[in-house]
């Protein structure tokens, strides 16, 4: 089946009030476009792996490039957007922007997580985890538009809506978690903050990456198991930034 790379990125312009948001490496410039070149790398990789010469040299290996096909969504508008950017097999651009609801600064760049038990009421978002394993492959391992086994695995959850405030994490068949839905999660453990590792079959997502270069964040191995009902955690992605939930 036919399927393309993409990735869903927030363009903010609160964000052009933060240093840690630079268009790239070395760059003292604040960005709109959240995370802008860690979206690009990860389209790099994902089509170096899948073989996709002609995607890497047409339109990853110059950000701005990259950068211009978001700006051409956003054009005029002015209110927090999500830019959903998407590489075909023979490197062409393409990119949509919609209206999301605005967030603080600090839910996109942290100075510190939270400690589970210092919160001072029950977190909104519901976090399932799925009811069956769904296996790792490329397509766990990099965003791409064949989604058809989160789609399953929401649909097992109820999750019938992109504004439900429900996420469902999946797991290998090993027993193992990987990655929910539409974000990255993160689970208490020994006193701090862990991610499952990227061998467990899951994206090295955009935010997870600034986590982990931060020090707020380990990876580890997750077992099944070891997740109990009630258990609070964190989610992240590229749109929304870093929220809190509780396993149902």
């Amino acid at each position: 089946e036919a399927f393309s790379l993409f990735s869903s990125l927030r363009h903010d312009r609160l964000l052009l009030q933060s240093p840690e948001n630079t268009t790239a490496s070395g760059s003292t410039t604040p960005c709109p476009f959240y995370l802008l070149e860690y979206h690009r790398d990860r389209m790099v990789r994902a089509a170096r792996h899948f073989e996709w010469p002609e995607a890497i040299t047409a339109s990853l290996e110059d950000l701005n490039g990259f950068r211009r096909a978001c700006e051409e969504a956003v054009g005029t508008q002015t209110c927090p957007l999500r830019v959903r950017i998407v590489l075909s097999p023979e490197g062409k651009l393409s990119a949509t922007a919609g209206p999301i609801p605005p967030v603080p600064v600090a839910t996109l760049f942290p100075s510190a997580l939270p400690n589970p038990s210092s919160l001072s009421s029950p977190p909104l978002w519901k976090i399932h985890i799925d009811t069956i394993p769904t296996p790792a492959s490329p397509f766990t391992s990099h965003k791409t538009t064949f989604r058809d086994h989160y789609d399953a695995a929401r649909l097992r959850t109820g999750i019938t809506s992109l504004t439900d405030t429900t996420e469902v994490v999946l797991w290998n068949e090993d027993g193992v978690m990987m990655e929910g839905s539409m974000t990255s999660v993160y689970f208490w453990r020994d006193g701090g903050w862990v991610t499952p590792s990227l061998e467990s079959g899951g994206n090295n997502g955009t935010t997870r990456r600034w986590l982990l270069e931060k020090g707020m964040v380990v990876e580890a191995v997750v077992r099944k198991e070891s997740i109990e009902a009630g258990e609070v955690m964190l989610i992240s992605n590229g749109v929304r930034g870093i929220w809190v939930g509780i396993v149902v």
